[in-house]
C-alpha cells in the first residue's frame, strides 16, 4: 500500500480541524441553550411567583365594585342575623319562663326578669346562622383587624386585604404580601378545628404563592430558588410570618348587641356560603365560661389565652401561679 500522498495528508489534518470547530460550536450552542432555558425557567418562576390566583382576582373584583358604605350595609346585614337569632332565642325563653312562672307565682317572677336591662338579661342559645360570600368578605375586609388586635395579633404592615371566601366547597383566605418593590398573593384552603379548651385552630390544608404550591417546611429555600434576585432576609421574613398562621389559634367569638358574645362551635360549607354554629351568651354566662374552660385545663398558659390583660374584677385563679387580677376582659 502506498503512502498518503502530501494532499491526502492535508486533507486529513483538514477534517480533524473541521471536526474540532464543529465540537466547539455544539459546545457553543448547547451552553447558550442551557442559559437560555435557565434563564427562562427563572422568568418563568417569577411569573407563577407574582401570578394572582382566580380567588384573589374575584375578590378584587368584589371591591371594586363595592363602595365602603355598600359592604359596611354587608356587614351590618350579617349582624343582623346574629342579633336576631340572639332576640329570637330571648323572645322564646322569655315565652317559657312566663308560662312556667304563671303556674308557680302568677307571673311575678316573669314580669321582674322582663324588667331587666337586655344586657342583664341571661342567655345561653345554640343556634345556626347563614352567611352568603359577600357578607363573609365584607365581614373580613371591614372587621379583620379589630378581630385580630382584641386578640393580641397585629397584622404584619407587609401584609395586605386578607380575604375569606368559599370556593369549590372550600373555604379559602388569600392576602397580599409586598415589601420593597415586590409582592405576591398568598393562598390557600384551610379549615377551623374547635378544641377542648374554647379556642379555634385555622389549619392550612395547602398554600401557595401566586400559582407555586409551597411545601410544608424550607419555604424561604424554595421562595429564594424561585426568586433569587430577592436578599434572602425578605424570605426568611415571609417564611417566619407563614408558620405563625399555619396553626393559628384564637377566640372564635363576635360581640353582639347588649354586650353578648356569639361564639363559633362549628360550620358548614354551602355553596354560596357558609353555615355558622353559634353559642349566643349575655356577657356574664360568656365570662363564666370562659373562666370554666381555662381552669379545666389547669395552667397558667391557658388562663392567659382566655384573659391576657388579666383576671376580670372578682375572678381568682386556682391554679400554681398567681394572674394578674383586676384587667378589664371582653
Amino acid at each position: 500500500m502506498s503512502a498518503p500522498t502530501e494532499k491526502h495528508a492535508d486533507a486529513g489534518l483538514s477534517g480533524g480541524g473541521r471536526r474540532r470547530g464543529w465540537f466547539r460550536r455544539r459546545w457553543k450552542t448547547l451552553a447558550l441553550s442551557a442559559a437560555g432555558l435557565s434563564l427562562v425557567a427563572g422568568l418563568s418562576g417569577v411569573a407563577a411567583l407574582r401570578a394572582s390566583p382566580s380567588v384573589w382576582r374575584e375578590h378584587q373584583a368584589f371591591l371594586e365594585r363595592t363602595n365602603p358604605e355598600q359592604r359596611a350595609a354587608l356587614v351590618a346585614s350579617a349582624m343582623r342575623k346574629l342579633d336576631a337569632a340572639a332576640e329570637r332565642g330571648m323572645a322564646s325563653r322569655d315565652a317559657h319562663a312566663a308560662a312556667e312562672a304563671v303556674e308557680s307565682d302568677g307571673g311575678v317572677a316573669g314580669v321582674a326578669a322582663r324588667a331587666l336591662r337586655p344586657d342583664e338579661r341571661r342567655l345561653d342559645l345554640s343556634t345556626r346562622v347563614v352567611l352568603t360570600n359577600d357578607e363573609l368578605a365584607a365581614l373580613v375586609s371591614e372587621k379583620y383587624e379589630a378581630f385580630l388586635r382584641q386578640r393580641g395579633f397585629q397584622k404584619p404592615a407587609d401584609v395586605h386585604d386578607p380575604m375569606l371566601a368559599v370556593r369549590d366547597g372550600d373555604l379559602v383566605l388569600a392576602f397580599e404580601y409586598s415589601v420593597n418593590g415586590f409582592s405576591t398573593v398568598f393562598s390557600g384552603e384551610f379549615e377551623l378545628a374547635f378544641l377542648a379548651d374554647g379556642m379555634a385552630e385555622l389549619r392550612l390544608r395547602s398554600l401557595s404563592a401566586g400559582n407555586l404550591p409551597l411545601p410544608a417546611t424550607g419555604v424561604a429555600d424554595f421562595l429564594s430558588s424561585h426568586h433569587p434576585g430577592e436578599a434572602r432576609v425578605k424570605w426568611d421574613r415571609v417564611a417566619g410570618w407563614i408558620g405563625k398562621l399555619r396553626g393559628l389559634e384564637f377566640r372564635p367569638v363576635l360581640e353582639l348587641e347588649h354586650r353578648r358574645r356569639a361564639r363559633v362551635t362549628g360550620y358548614e360549607v354551602l355553596e354560596e356560603g357558609v353555615a355558622v354554629d353559634l353559642c349566643l351568651q349575655d356577657h356574664a354566662t360568656y365570662k363564666e365560661m370562659n373562666l370554666a374552660l381555662a381552669r379545666s385545663h389547669g395552667t397558667p398558659d391557658h388562663m392567659a389565652r382566655y384573659y391576657p390583660r388579666g383576671l376580670p374584677r372578682g375572678g381568682v385563679w386556682d391554679g400554681d401561679t398567681p394572674a394578674v387580677v383586676g384587667a378589664p376582659v371582653d
